[in-house]
């Protein structure tokens, strides 16, 4: 397998230039557009000189301009890496320093914690502030940087470049796992089989398999941060099938917008991490029933998991509310880590099994 994201993210754009790619807050984002606006931030990183093997830092929350930068981070043969929005300077300062970013885009409520700590980061070539407030005199306004930079060229990239997932820190400090593009393709044939075609091994294939999948393009509501695991590895699966990914507005969790955002964006997967999200998403459901304005869950085929435990009976209530108003939906529950993904898993739909935490090895589990 050959798959560069970037290239076949670029594919897609000439494919299916006017479907939908992203959407957050009421802003949606074609496929062109998702493309014009992450060469443009590619050409502003190329500007301040990085190039291929490059590491961009990533300390944002949801929104449209988290994929922006993964893809124009991907245009340069650059990696991006998450960093986690939650922590405080000295985590900061290590993860940057560790990943030897030369970029570092950050929400404008982190400015004052990468302020304490920027100059202990002489390797960071340039700061881009994402969202409103004053922009600091050492960093560049996102908006500037996609108003005012040539758009990178187009180039020959390999299957072998990188997408790096930092480890939350449970075994010591936060370590960077380098995931090639090639395998970031392969681990994406559920998403593929869901439409009846298979992973292709090369972007040549991948225009037949858009046209094939068509109009049933997924749509993946990263309800979970894209800084995790779970929706940030689900964002590259979904795109790569000429999907879209569709984020929130609130910095919590906020289940009226997650459950009117699936209605009003006929949303087809939602990404959560365990109980924490869904037993809330659950409880939202049954006051919308109580008051006579059931959630209409007819388009959402998964809800999707992993990283926190899932129990049976949170997924039964779930899946009670899909059957009262039609819906297919199923609960797949995958155990795996930042290092791999697939190691087991669990599909449970209506009249299922009823035990939490009885998992099915992957087929390249032992």
């Amino acid at each position: 397998m050959t798959i560069n994201l970037a290239t076949a993210w670029e594919a897609i754009a000439d494919r299916r230039p006017d479907a939908l790619a992203l959407h957050c807050g009421g802003v949606s984002r074609s496929w062109a557009e998702f493309d014009e606006r992450s060469a443009r931030l590619s050409g502003a990183l190329a500007a301040a000189g990085l190039g291929p093997g490059d590491n961009v830092a990533c300390a944002m929350y949801n929104g449209n301009e988290y994929m922006e930068t993964e893809f124009a981070a991907f245009k340069l043969r650059a990696a991006p890496c998450n960093v986690n929005y939650r922590y405080v300077e000295a985590e900061l300062q290590y993860l940057v320093d560790n990943s030897d970013a030369k970029a570092v885009f950050f929400d404008a409520a982190l400015a004052e914690r990468f302020d304490h700590v920027r100059h202990e980061l002489p390797g960071v070539a340039i700061w881009v502030q994402v969202g409103d407030g004053e922009v600091p005199d050492w960093a560049v306004a996102y908006e500037t940087a996609v108003a005012t930079s040539e758009p990178a060229p187009r180039i020959e990239r390999s299957g072998d470049d990188l997408w790096v997932l930092y480890t939350g820190g449970t075994t010591g400090h936060p370590k960077g796992v380098m995931w090639p593009h090639r395998n970031l393709a392969a681990i994406s044939g559920r998403t593929f089989e869901a439409f009846g075609v298979g992973v292709p091994a090369s972007v040549d294939e991948l225009p037949a398999i858009i046209d094939a999948i068509g109009d049933r393009a997924p749509r993946q509501l990263a309800a979970s941060p894209l800084m995790h695991g779970t929706a940030g590895i689900g964002a590259i699966m979904h795109l790569l099938t000429g999907g879209a990914v569709v984020s929130l507005t609130s910095r919590s969790l906020d289940c009226d917008e997650l459950w009117r955002t699936v209605e009003a964006l006929r949303c087809t997967t939602v990404s959560i991490v365990g109980d924490v999200f869904c037993a809330p998403m659950v409880d939202e459901l049954d006051r919308r029933a109580a008051d006579g304005d059931p959630v209409d869950l007819t388009s959402v085929r998964t809800v999707t998991s992993s990283g926190v435990m899932w129990s049976q009976p949170i997924k039964d209530r779930l899946l009670a509310h899909a059957r009262a108003v039609g819906s297919e939906l199923n609960c797949f529950d995958s155990l795996g880590s930042s290092e791999g993904v697939g190691f087991a898993g669990k599909q449970s739909a209506a009249g299922g099994d009823t035990e939490t935490a009885t998992f099915t090895l992957g087929p390249n589990a032992a």
